[in-house]
């Protein structure tokens, strides 16, 4: 057996799903069969393939090796299906194996939904996907187009029956191993070819104890094509309906159901919803944050909420989850407190949390953010200066600052003695970008700072760094001195750009914050040096640029710090643990 293809370097070795399937010359459908499931999962749910080949000749085999999801078990010739699906689950990594055929696409959210009934539902083994097949052979008669066949059966009271089978279904890896997969090593089940290894896993896991699930909106379109292939199964296949009768004259559901017994802890069910721009959206920002990090507690769906096609309600009505991590930063249709409301109807136990890194009040605690902030369970905040206007509202509330993004690629930057990233829309940052450009040294300006000046003249910006944090990491790195300010009226505010700069080991000169030790632990002169005014900032980049060592020894003291503190796995673990259970614990004791 020879194995091709790779999961993506960056993926964690166990992804959540595997879907298995078995193909030969089928480019096209195996192609739209991939894109269906990959448009119907979220970041941070990880999705791998793994494709047995039967020796394609029309380019599948070269398509599949260049695809960073793929696990390509390459056979070389049509062994029969069931040997080919077996070999395929056998290989999975897969903590739910979804065993599909190559010419069918998912309905949206199928997926999900399959893997959020799987969660919930320890009684059963495995979620049977409705499918359009009867309807397409046959015609309907039943007036459903969509729906999930039966196997016959023996009840425990020795009635006959039908109960459901996964013709494509998502199953839990564990007890799709125990039950023998598709069976070719059973020693009847595996006389056949072709035929009658779906029914036999369901089977054989009816017989465990276990149920075999439909689950409402998971569904899948079955092409069932008309080609070579079916061709070449159809004269290999006299006998496989017998073979599952053999092995099967009814299958004995016993009395009392098992529940799923599992050695990993239960793990939480979270949404992330990140509000990025719309020409930003989150698709395009591959770099890992908060989301990967809240992967260590539980299954974690990255949802843009400003961008996405779906219905965000019906996303969390289908997952259910326990915590809601909110970045609702700018208020209206996409985010109400209608939609709050209508998100805990659907999900009556969860806990919402927002994270709002703007430092302007009317943002923070303006009457129509007051509204939105009223149906969560705790605001976090990087302007400390409105903490008290929360308390006073009675809005549970804390100061978080959510970490340091970490780039996954690696590009190359200019060198800049000085380097400062930021927009300009006031005319502070406009002035402070006009000095830095007037030093007589290399100074890169990256941001929206091309502002007309009052004698005419514009701002010579080097590029805009917006969302795109590889570069920012380069830049950051490169640069002797990298200059970071802050706004007016706030409290221990500083920018995400803060952490990103101390994180790769940069030299930041930042404007004075106001207790931000206090609320940081970041100590000036220790892991960064402030400025004052504009004078005083000219001043330090002067003495600094000629003190390479001790700004070596302050750039090195930051990175350590920000690395132990500030990373997203430190900030989550600070959210989960003290943050969210204090702010519950005194809304509790309010109560």
């Amino acid at each position: 057996m020879k194995r091709t293809g790779k999961i993506a370097p960056s993926e964690p070795i166990s992804p959540l799903i595997s879907i298995v399937t078995g193909t030969y010359n089928r480019l096209n459908s195996l192609q739209m069969m991939v894109f269906s499931a990959r448009a119907d999962i979220f970041r941070g749910v990880t999705l791998e393939f793994v494709i047995v080949d039967g020796g394609s000749t029309d380019g599948t085999l070269e398509w599949l090796r260049q695809q960073p999801d793929v696990v390509l078990i390459e056979e070389g010739a049509l062994t029969g299906a069931l040997k080919a699906f077996c070999r395929g689950a056998r290989a999975a990594n897969g903590t739910y194996v979804v065993m599909a055929n190559d010419d069918i696409t998912f309905h949206r959210l199928s997926l999900l939904r399959a893997v959020s009934h799987l969660e919930r539902t320890l009684t059963c083994a495995a979620v049977a996907f409705a499918d359009n097949r009867t309807s397409l052979l046959t015609g309907d008669k039943r007036g459903n187009a969509y729906r999930v066949e039966g196997i016959g059966c023996t009840l425990p009271d020795g009635s006959l029956a039908m109960v459901p089978y996964a013709q494509v279904g998502m199953f839990r890896k564990g007890l799709g191993t125990e039950a023998g997969w598709w069976g070719d090593q059973d020693l009847i089940m595996g006389k056949s070819r072709m035929y009658g290894g779906d029914s036999y896993l369901s089977a054989r896991l009816w017989e465990m104890g276990y149920t075999v699930d439909p689950v409402e909106g998971c569904v899948i379109e079955d092409g069932i094509l008309r080609d070579e292939l079916r061709e070449h199964n159809n004269g290999l296949t006299a006998n496989d309906g017998a073979t599952y009768y053999e092995r099967f004259p009814t299958v004995h559901i016993p009395a009392e159901k098992k529940q799923y017994q599992s050695l990993d802890l239960p793990k939480m069910r979270i949404i992330h919803m990140p509000v990025y721009e719309p020409q930003h959206p989150a698709e395009n920002n591959p770099e890992a944050g908060l989301t990967e990090a809240f992967g260590e507690y539980g299954h974690c769906l990255e949802v843009d909420y400003l961008n996405t096609k779906f219905d965000v309600v019906e996303i969390v009505r289908m997952w259910r989850p326990d915590l809601i991590l909110l970045q609702a930063q700018g208020w209206g249709e996409k985010m109400t407190p209608d939609m709050i409301s209508r998100m805990r109807l659907a999900a009556p136990s969860v806990v919402i949390v927002n994270w709002n890194g703007d430092a302007h009040e009317e943002g923070l605690v303006g009457s129509a953010v007051v509204d939105l902030l009223l149906h969560v369970d705790l605001q976090t905040t990087v302007n400390a200066a409105v903490l008290p206007r929360y308390r006073e509202l009675g809005i549970p509330a804390a100061y978080w600052q959510i970490g340091f993004k970490k780039a996954v690629r690696t590009v190359t930057s200019a060198a800049h003695d000085v380097v400062c990233q930021m927009n300009c829309y006031n005319e502070r940052r406009s002035i402070l970008a006009a000095a830095l450009k007037r030093l007589p040294h290399d100074v890169g300006i990256y941001g929206n700072c091309g502002n007309v000046q009052p004698d005419g003249s514009r701002i010579a910006i080097n590029g805009n760094t917006h969302y795109d944090f590889a570069f920012q990491e380069a830049l950051n790195r490169a640069a002797k001195i990298v200059v970071g300010d802050t706004f007016p009226r706030t409290l221990a505010f500083v920018s995400n750009r803060f952490v990103q700069v101390l994180s790769v080991g940069g030299f930041l000169l930042q404007e004075y914050s106001p207790e931000l030790e206090a609320y940081t632990g970041f100590i000036d002169g220790i892991h960064y040096v402030s400025w004052m005014d504009i004078d005083d900032l000219l001043l330090q980049i002067e003495y600094y640029l000629n003190a390479p060592k001790e700004r070596a020894r302050i750039a090195d003291a930051g990175q350590r710090y920000c690395i132990e503190h500030f990373s997203f796995p430190a900030q989550v673990r600070k959210l989960l643990f003290h943050l969210l259970p204090d702010a519950l614990y005194a809304r509790t004791e309010v109560l």
